[in-house]
């Protein structure tokens, strides 16, 4: 006939170390009061299993006033299997009338810390340029797209793997960190920042791989060679770790980023000082933060895709010739050099219709 499953189930031994003190549900406690013997089993309970790492407690037992030995203690899961056989650190235990005394049993558990991840860029390929283009995307995309990503990391001691999946990124703009000594005061850069607290095990970890995605949750990159960005986690500690996305010069993005600069400089933009109603009287562009956030710019507005969409340089007081790197603006929907009030000569696209949206200006722009 069938047998039950149940009845075959052989219990495993118990453990030298736990993996986590929230599988232990309850402790059996075998103490010593001059020639007697008391065994006793408590059940545990915390808030949850994230707080028992930090501690569970037993319910009460009620003992008789004076001095017990502890001569070990065992640990039970929730379906009674022995787990851990240990001894008290210290097996003194006195219990004095109408008192409730506390006693801490250590167990031997695994070490965990807590990490945060932070997605930071990879610029390093960008000087010298180099013609790196991106090999497992299926298109070209910006940083700021990122809304989801998923990280893997490898312990460099046991070279275990552990993968978290679709955290939530937050793009923001900031100044760098002060202790960069290779940016000037006042430089910006910026990040995909993920608030989830993630349990690792203790241990030195490095990057070996990510996957960004954006906020429809469709997959943009999968890089299986990042920058290593190595990490320590330590014992019931908090570390903020990076994943280094690497960012491609060759990007048409970054292409038209750089052609913004060079039109400031052609145009004489370090003497550039806003005079108009839109801006800050005396504004002008600011490169002193990275390549990619170059669009942030008084009078320039950007596709989705991060291509310079509409250029309005009217009021800065500009001179000189156009140069030749406006050509690498393909995407460009409207540039405006002045007003009948500027001595600057206007310059408009006759395909343009001030009404309109800059999407409906491209669809317009790529019928013609």
């Amino acid at each position: 006939g069938r047998r039950d499953a149940a009845a075959d189930r052989k219990p495993a031994p118990p453990k030298p170390q736990l993996n986590y003190l929230a599988e232990a549900s309850k402790v059996r406690v075998t103490l010593s009061y001059g020639e007697q013997t008391i065994v006793q089993t408590l059940t545990l309970s915390s808030a949850d299993s994230e707080n028992a790492e930090y501690g569970i407690r037993s319910g009460k037992l009620k003992l008789l006033t004076g001095n017990y030995e502890i001569v070990r203690f065992t640990l039970f899961d929730n379906n009674d299997d022995e787990l851990y056989n240990g001894n008290a650190t210290d097996p003194n235990l006195t219990v004095i009338p109408g008192g409730l005394t506390v006693h801490d049993l250590t167990v031997n558990v695994v070490p965990r810390g807590k990490v945060r991840f932070t997605l930071t860029k990879d610029m390093s390929g960008f000087t010298p340029p180099t013609s790196s283009t991106r090999a497992n995307i299926s298109r070209e995309y910006i940083f700021e797209e990122i809304g989801k990503f998923d990280v893997s990391v490898k312990n460099t001691e046991t070279n275990n793997i552990v993968e978290f999946e679709q955290l939530p990124a937050t793009f923001s703009i900031h100044f760098d960190d002060p202790e960069n000594t290779e940016t000037p005061e006042g430089y910006q850069t910026s990040t995909c920042a993920c608030d989830s607290l993630l349990s690792l095990q203790a241990g030195n970890y490095i990057v070996i791989e990510y996957r960004t995605y954006d906020s429809d949750g469709i997959l943009l990159e999968t890089n299986d060679t990042p920058v290593e960005s190595p990490f320590t986690v330590e014992d019931n500690r908090t570390t903020d770790a990076d994943v280094a996305v690497t960012l491609y010069e060759a990007d048409e993005y970054m292409k038209d980023h750089y052609a913004l600069y060079a039109i400031w400089k052609a145009l004489h933009g370090p003497e550039w000082s806003y005079d108009g109603e839109n801006y800050p009287i005396g504004s002008n562009w600011n490169f002193d933060k990275d390549p990619d956030l170059w669009s942030y710019q008084p009078g320039v507005e950007v596709h989705t895709n991060g291509r310079i969409a509409k250029i309005d340089i009217s009021g800065f007081g500009f001179y000189g010739p156009m140069p030749k790197e406006l050509g690498q603006l393909t995407e460009l929907v409207e540039l405006y050099l002045g007003t009948h009030n500027d001595t600057n000569m206007g310059f408009k696209d006759p395909t343009l219709d001030p009404d309109q949206s800059l999407t409906e200006r491209s669809r317009n722009r790529m019928k013609n």
